[in-house]
């Protein structure tokens, strides 16, 4: 390059060395694992609730319409409800079952990176490895 010459750097390009590399991956499983285990839990929760209510109903029922109520309200969140797209149950399910596939694939990611070696990451790159959201 000649003097005074301006070296030209198309777009956002950040190295990050395999160290790292590997170290933010398995992070970002550590989380969508943690997360997956938080929904479960809701997830649970929500259904021993559901539950509970329901068996309640039933122990207090004084007549076939109580006990009519309590068998609709322990299908009232599963699928065929009559709520406005999923039911709290169907979209704590999938939210498990998204931290979870995010998980494999992080993990699968921190196990395959090359040691000694430099990851030139563009702006894309570094939002599908969720690396910008922890700064977020």
């Amino acid at each position: 390059m000649s003097e005074g010459a301006v070296e030209l750097i198309e777009g956002v390009k950040i190295d990050v060395k395999s160290d790292e590399m590997k170290d933010v991956l398995a992070k970002r499983a550590e989380y969508h694992k943690t997360r997956a285990s938080w929904y479960e839990s809701q997830l649970k929760s929500l259904r021993e609730a559901q539950g509970a209510i329901a068996a309640k109903i039933v122990e207090d029922a004084g007549d076939e319409e109580d006990e009519e109520m309590a068998a609709n309200l322990s299908n009232a969140y599963g699928k065929g409800s009559n709520f406005r797209g999923d039911s709290p149950i169907d979209q704590l399910a999938s939210k498990v079952k998204a931290h979870r596939a995010r998980q494999a694939y992080f993990r699968f990611m921190s196990e395959h990176v090359i040691p000694g070696k430099t990851y030139r990451l563009k702006e894309d790159d570094l939002t599908r490895l969720e690396l910008l959201s922890q700064y977020m």
